[in-house]
């Protein structure tokens, strides 16, 4: 079974794409291979063919997601080792619990 990024993943990489230096093929050519829910956050694993021309690190997501539920809101940071995109961390803000329900977000 192929796994599909959610409507939330996908804008979090399209508008990391549109402004940091990261290539938007890279990031828009992501395979999901796997998806863990903490209580706190997500993690989404990825594998891709295409390498990130940045350091190996963390790039954070400079806007804040809004979900039903989630006083604080969510963060996201995109960790890139060996130059390719390893996983997608979401997370909320403080120690609020979130189930990685995304239907109705918004981003600010």
């Amino acid at each position: 079974m192929t796994l599909q990024l959610t409507e939330l993943e996908a804008k979090i990489l399209e508008r990391m794409a549109r402004s940091t230096p990261a290539p938007a093929a890279a990031l828009s050519g992501l395979e999901v291979t796997g998806r863990e829910l903490t209580g706190a956050g997500s993690y989404t694993y990825f594998q891709s063919a295409v390498p990130i021309e940045i350091q190996d690190g963390y790039l954070a997501f400079q806007d804040l997601i809004v979900v039903p539920g989630v006083e604080n809101g969510l963060g996201a940071a995109l960790a890139v080792s060996s130059g390719q995109p390893e996983f997608l961390e979401i997370f909320t803000h403080g120690t609020e619990s979130w189930d990685g329900t995304s239907s109705s977000f918004t981003i600010t």
